[in-house]
């Protein structure tokens, strides 16, 4: 694989990772100019639905994401059955091999990296994607201190199935929360769960649990409690041990219920007022009201002890407790019910005698009509709405009871209407290259983009300035059209020209082009009269430029204590009665070819008054031109 060249840009340089299902090179973007990691699917599943549809879906969630703690994505290909994901390459190491190598890492740089962590999963749950996979290997430390989440190849999102399928439990069993290990549902706080854990290790270099098995690091993550954090590290304070053991807690509810939540704690935790806060109490194995069984996932043969229950004086007080509680209640139930069939029997035997008719076929039809021929029945009703990809929106997807049966009048019908196909949030395409938001919203589903390009002065050119849909719009993507506007980069015009003018003129007329004057220089100069720019740099007039530029300008303080203004005059001399169109310029110390005078005349006439700046030594011209040719040139010297 070394040396090959992938879509015609991408040299593979070298490994430098892999896991399970995947292989990790570094390699050179010939395009770009740059250092990029490719993901490539391993070959012994490049056959198999289930690992492809899960690589696609790691290209999906992170291309989704922007967000300068999730590893960015630039590209998506496959070529000769090879499945690769184009990465920024980040030169550094993973977390986990920073924590072998120094056993535990210090307060300050553990809650560093732990809040670019949260912040990268709060960003991620804002999209409905959970990472399910936290773990110190998928977290890279680059040189520079910056922190990148990566590999979300089981991430999924909030409105997809989030139950652990076939009975196969996805994510690393050391990082593992209790829900992922019952292959149960999984939500926002399993990853939650996950960052505690990493955040244990980081500041003690040890797991909250271990064995011997991935069996028995999971129950002990369902049935046991760890070490306290300060018990193994006592320079941590109490704010920072209860972020973790609120992380940790078996029971989601009493989680963080956010990663914002999480971020914010961890953002605080050194405030004076919080450093020595009440340890929260970790919930002692038993308390539970209703004690999960555990159904191994991992293995068919696990001990029955496991499952056995120890039974105290202590334990039987409770239980009778619990006894009581649930006997008595269902007791007080028993007697309303009682007196609840005394008094309604005369209503209950009202109701039978009820007329019936015929109940009427609602579906299909628009909801308007089908509630109007509930109201002529005097039939009551409770409308469901929900997405359907058949029946259109507004319409009636079925009923309950269905049509053709009897029915008592004022009984209640169930009306199940469409909401039309299932809509999904708009994707976030800010500043993302063009290729890759058309590719995102190609795997989405939306089948009709626009592309339109307009000139930005933030965004970098081929970049996706705005979008409309807007982000976070509720749509279907296949019945969507969205357009894209993509980034030309500044806009650029002709530098005005400033010789002549005076500071303020410059000043007025910069502003009308969104443009800044940066240095000033004054210097005495025989180019220009006292006050009057003479140089403009470095962009001269007509030169291209783009708001915002700057321009060094140069002012006289007047001419030179040397020059000296000499008279100079000249005779047109043409016969009477000729029209000619006349111009008279000059040559002088201020430059070359200076307007005088332009004019039409009839016979001859005598200029006089043509003012020349010259140095000592200088001759000046003045030059005569009859109908744009040259017809007289008259030199002037200093004197």
């Amino acid at each position: 694989m070394i040396g090959k060249i992938l879509a015609h840009r991408y040299q593979l340089i070298e490994k430098i990772g892999g896991g399970g299902m995947a292989e990790v090179y570094r390699a050179f973007d010939q395009l770009a100019k740059r250092d990029v990691a490719i993901k490539i699917l391993r070959q012994e599943f490049v056959h198999e639905d289930d690992f492809i549809k899960r690589f696609q879906r790691e290209a999906e969630s992170i291309a989704t994401l922007s967000h300068d703690n999730v590893v960015t994505i630039y590209d998506v290909g496959e070529e000769d059955d090879l499945y690769y994901i184009v990465m920024e390459y980040i030169e550094g190491h993973t977390l986990k091999q920073l924590i072998q190598k120094e056993g535990k890492l210090s307060l300050e740089r553990s809650l560093d990296i732990a809040k670019k962590i949260a912040s990268a999963l709060n960003h991620a749950h804002q999209h409905h994607i959970i990472h399910r996979d936290i773990k110190p290997q998928n977290i890279l430390v680059g040189e520079n201190g910056e922190v990148k989440v990566s590999d979300f190849g089981i991430a999924r999102t909030l409105s997809s199935a989030t139950i652990t399928h076939t009975g196969s439990v996805l994510g690393s069993v050391h990082y593992l929360s209790p829900e992922q290990a019952k292959g149960g549902f999984t939500d926002e706080k399993t990853d939650l769960y996950s960052l505690g854990i990493v955040l244990y290790e980081m500041l003690t270099g040890k797991l909250p649990f271990s064995g011997d098995s991935p069996i028995t690091v999971a129950l002990k993550h369902l049935q046991e409690n760890f070490d306290y954090p300060r018990d193994l590290n006592p320079e941590i304070p109490q704010s920072v041990e209860n972020i973790i053991l609120k992380a940790l807690e078996k029971d989601p509810t009493k989680r963080y219920q956010s990663a914002e939540e999480m971020l914010y704690d961890l953002e605080t935790a050194l405030d004076p007022e919080r450093i020595d806060e009440p340890r929260i109490q970790l919930q002692s194995i038993g308390e539970d009201d209703d004690p999960t069984i555990i159904i191994p996932r991992f293995s068919e043969n696990i001990g029955q002890d496991h499952l056995q229950t120890t039974y105290t004086p202590q334990s039987r007080k409770m239980k009778k407790r619990k006894f009581q509680k649930r006997v008595f209640p269902v007791i007080a139930i028993f007697f309303i019910i009682a007196l609840s069939g005394i008094f309604g029997f005369q209503y209950i035997n009202s109701k039978f005698k009820v007329p019936e008719i015929e109940t009427p076929r609602l579906e299909g039809l628009p909801k308007d009509e089908a509630i109007r021929q509930l109201n002529e029945l005097h039939l009551q009703y409770e409308m469901i709405e929900q997405t359907d990809p058949v029946v259109k929106e507004g319409y009636v997807i079925k009923q309950d009871p269905n049509y053709g049966g009897k029915m008592k009048t004022n009984q209640k019908i169930m009306l199940y209407v469409s909401l039309g196909k299932e809509k999904m949030a708009m994707p976030d395409l800010f500043n993302k290259d063009q290729r890759q938001a058309s590719l995102l919203l190609q795997q989405i589903g939306f089948k009709e983009i626009e592309i339109k390009e307009e000139y930005s002065d933030t965004v970098p050119s081929g970049n996706v300035v705005k979008q409309d849909p807007t982000a976070n719009d509720m749509v279907r993507p296949e019945d969507t059209k969205v357009t894209l506007y993509i980034s030309q980069g500044k806009k650029t015009f002709k530098m005005p020209n400033l010789i002549g003018l005076t500071e303020d003129e410059a000043r007025s007329v910069l502003l009308k082009y969104g443009l800044e004057i940066n240095m000033i220089e004054k210097e005495y100069t025989s180019e220009q009269e006292k006050d009057k720019i003479f140089r403009q740099f470095p962009f001269s007039p007509g030169d291209e430029v783009t708001a915002g530029d700057k321009v060094d300008i140069s002012i006289s303080l007047g001419y030179p204590k040397e020059a000296k203004k000499v008279m100079g005059d000249v005779l047109v001399d043409i016969a009477e009665g000729e029209t000619a169109q006349i111009k008279i310029t000059i040559d002088d110390s201020r430059g070359k070819n200076i307007l005088w005078k332009e004019e039409q005349i009839v016979g001859p006439k005598y200029y006089e008054n043509i003012e020349l700046v010259l140095m000592p030594g200088m001759q000046g011209t003045i030059n005569v031109y009859k109908d744009g040719k040259l017809f007289r040139m008259k030199k002037i010297n200093y004197q």
